[in-house]
């Protein structure tokens, strides 16, 4: 499907689902895949012609290897397990042992992405501090020596890295990785123009050879969303399209990558899960290769993908959702996902319409002066009932839309953080309801 929509390659962030071998084999996570199936994952990306790019962090985001207490003294901070410490000695064996262990199995890649975005609190590690060295000669104190180890031992590898720690490099700074590196790219806010610079691009565009882009087809626009909003994600690439038009040094850009994220780090819940993404990167696809999205597209994605009407862009066309989805063989794969997705929207809807009504009609202030009206209040319980039978009702079938896709574990997790969670955020309102109810039944009784 990937294929059929315009991909080329994919990018693949494992993290913990890698099936980590030898002294790093604690860092599988509890659903991870094994050597065999990620090489007939491989394969099968393979026979249908597309490239698979693993990425490894290398720096930032490293979360599910320094929580572990094994990695603790390589921290940048003790607290915090996101990023590596520049200067300490154990950092780039470490990271060495990654990229050779990921590379273990992706022996046909012919690019690896070595992340190194985000590191926020670089620099403040005790060691860095003492070396006198400012936030970008750290960086490059760190990457420059991964990036030579990458030439040495895997000489057909070309190693990319985000953008975003390099933003602000000189021509001068940038020469120091530009035989080493292709940079990405990325900006996933739908308008694209206001936040990378024309003088970055052109810095980029003069200094090295290749460059990429990176947009969102899906999780780049809430911590918590289920569902996509497709027309923000298409705006997103709608700008992208322009900007590349003008690339100062078009001759440079390689391709773009259309990402997907379905947590915004290790420790975050899900976000927008691929499946219920699939309509917004049919959508994206076509937004990239016309500059925006033609009814035609619209039209042939939509019946491509066994949708009865067109997708719906934004959450006011979203519902009704049911009977907008063709079921059975015909209908994309993770239909149900997207479903679970769209029901998830409208009983966010029914809730939050409860909560407008009691944080309108029942303030604290109203009830502390008994202002207030009690039809109100209670159309709102009824509102909050209503609700709770319907997340209640959803929770019973999670399952069966997840599990078709991924481990029970994680159909649990889903289920507990974002159905079951809710209920008893519902339960305890509607106590707190009642409570204002009986306080000011009794102040009438007086």
């Amino acid at each position: 499907l990937f294929k059929i929509l315009g991909a080329t390659g994919l990018l693949v962030e494992y993290e913990d689902t890698y099936p980590y071998a030898g002294d790093l084999k604690e860092l599988r996570g509890a659903v991870w895949y094994t050597e065999e199936e990620v090489l007939e994952f491989l394969k099968q990306a393979n026979d249908h012609g597309l490239d698979v790019v693993p990425l490894v962090q290398t720096f930032g985001h490293l979360e599910f290897v320094l929580k572990h207490d094994r990695f603790k003294d390589v921290r940048a901070t003790p607290d915090n397990p996101t990023s590596l410490c520049s200067t300490n000695k154990g950092s780039l064996p470490l990271v060495k042992a990654l990229i050779s262990d990921v590379m273990r199995l992706h022996t046909r890649a012919k690019y690896i992405h070595f992340g190194g975005d985000e590191v926020s609190n670089l620099g403040e590690c005790e060691l860095d501090k003492k070396s006198k060295l400012n936030r970008n000669e750290l960086y490059l104190y760190h990457m420059k020596p991964v990036l030579e180890f990458t030439k040495d031992k895997f000489s057909a590898l070309r190693p990319l890295i985000w953008h975003d720690m390099l933003r602000e490099w000189s021509e001068k700074q940038l020469k120091q990785i530009a035989s080493l590196v292709q940079p990405m790219i990325w900006e996933y806010r739908p308008h694209v123009e206001k936040f990378v610079s024309q003088d970055m691009l052109k810095r980029f565009s003069t200094v090295f050879r290749h460059v990429w882009a990176a947009s969102a087809f899906k999780g780049a626009s809430s911590h918590v969303a289920d569902y996509v909003p497709i027309a923000e994600r298409i705006q997103n690439h709608a700008s992208w399209s322009k900007l590349l038009q003008s690339f100062p040094g078009p001759g440079n850009l390689v391709g773009i990558a259309l990402t997907g994220w379905s947590r915004f780090d290790h420790y975050a819940t899900f976000c927008e899960l691929l499946p219920a993404g699939i309509p917004s990167l049919g959508l994206c696809f076509s937004t990239l290769k016309s500059g925006y999205l033609t009814e035609s597209a619209h039209r042939n994605i939509s019946a491509q993908l066994g949708f009865r009407s067109l997708i719906p862009l934004d959450q006011a066309d979203a519902l009704p959702f049911y009977e907008n989805v063709v079921t059975g063989h015909s209908a994309f794969p993770g239909y149900g996902v997207y479903h679970l997705s769209l029901t998830l929207l409208q009983a966010q809807r029914l809730l939050d319409s409860g909560i407008e009504v009691d944080q309108c009609w029942s303030s604290l202030w109203s009830i502390e002066h008994h202002f207030v009206n009690v039809d109100k209040l209670k159309s709102a319980r009824e509102v909050f009932v209503s609700a709770r039978t319907e997340y209640k009702r959803i929770e019973e079938e999670v399952g069966n839309a997840l599990l078709k896709y991924y481990d029970k574990s994680i159909a649990d997790e889903f289920r507990v953080s974002k159905v079951h969670a809710v209920v008893q955020r519902i339960e305890n309102t509607i106590q707190a309801v009642d409570a204002k109810l009986a306080k000011l039944t009794s102040t009438e009784s007086k």
